[in-house]
């Protein structure tokens, strides 16, 4: 916001700025979105949804980002209440219970978290994104028989979508690729993805689960997901190398003239 010149900018959140060349780079998100091949069981929702499906897609981006919000908060130490000061409810049942799935999890598994939404914009890979969270935290390993917890320090993403996706282990094996360019000195030892709609019913350690919520890790090695990533982003380039981020610009204040 620019109080001299009375305008304000929105700036376009499929772009990150890289601040030190002044570069502007498109979100994994976007590259996914647009290069990535969809689930078959995406063509069959949209199928099923027809002309609501932008509406469904568009309320499902609000409530995940709603839940980001409260996790953020918890985390943070910040108290995070259903009511405001006058007793009226802040958010939706809905809201509220996939917020409690996540207090489940930490509650049980006291994860250390180290960083929350950092923001990562990387020249060499010409893209940018945030990540949820890294954290340390107790998982099992080995055969059954000589199973045993070690503490891994973990790229986890939260995720309230009613299916897992293939593209979500892209994303995060892109964002461990990013944090350990800008990170070099705090490796990551793995990355993971806090499913809150899971469609788990008991409480397990391992695999570390509750009821309504999983804690998911992918199933082949993260080069694999690299190499999927780095052939996403050559169809994204070949497809869409003119795309620009399209700021808009607005006036703070309007006044009609009245003669």
């Amino acid at each position: 916001m620019d109080q001299e010149t009375g305008r304000i900018q929105f700036n376009d959140t499929r772009f990150y700025l890289h601040e030190p060349t002044g570069d502007f780079f498109p979100s994994v998100t976007t590259i996914l979105g647009m290069a990535y091949p969809k689930d078959p069981q995406f063509y069959q929702w949209l199928k099923e949804n027809g002309e609501e499906a932008d509406k469904i897609r568009d309320d499902a981006g609000v409530f995940g980002s709603m839940i980001h919000k409260m996790t953020e908060d918890y985390d943070a130490g910040l108290q995070v209440s259903i009511l405001d000061e006058f007793g009226k409810p802040l958010y939706s049942s809905r809201e509220w219970k996939f917020f409690e799935k996540y207090v489940d999890f930490s509650n049980r598994f006291t994860p250390e978290i180290d960083h929350i939404e950092a923001n990562l914009v990387s020249a060499r890979y010409r893209v940018g994104g945030t990540l949820d969270r890294i954290c340390k935290l107790d998982i099992w390993e080995g055969e059954k028989k000589e199973r045993k917890q070690v503490k891994k320090r973990l790229l986890l993403d939260i995720k309230t979508s009613n299916l897992m996706h293939d593209s979500y282990w892209l994303q995060l094996a892109i964002y461990k690729r990013m944090w350990e360019e800008q990170y070099p000195n705090e490796p990551i030892d793995g990355i993971c993805v806090l499913w809150l709609n899971a469609k788990t019913r008991t409480d397990k350690d391992d695999p570390i689960q509750g009821k309504g919520w999983q804690l998911l890790f992918p199933d082949k090695e993260i080069t694999h997901y690299e190499r999927l990533w780095d052939c996403t982003r050559v169809l994204f380039d070949e497809q869409f190398s003119d795309m620009k981020p399209n700021h808009l610009s607005y006036q703070l204040v309007h006044q009609k003239k009245i003669s």
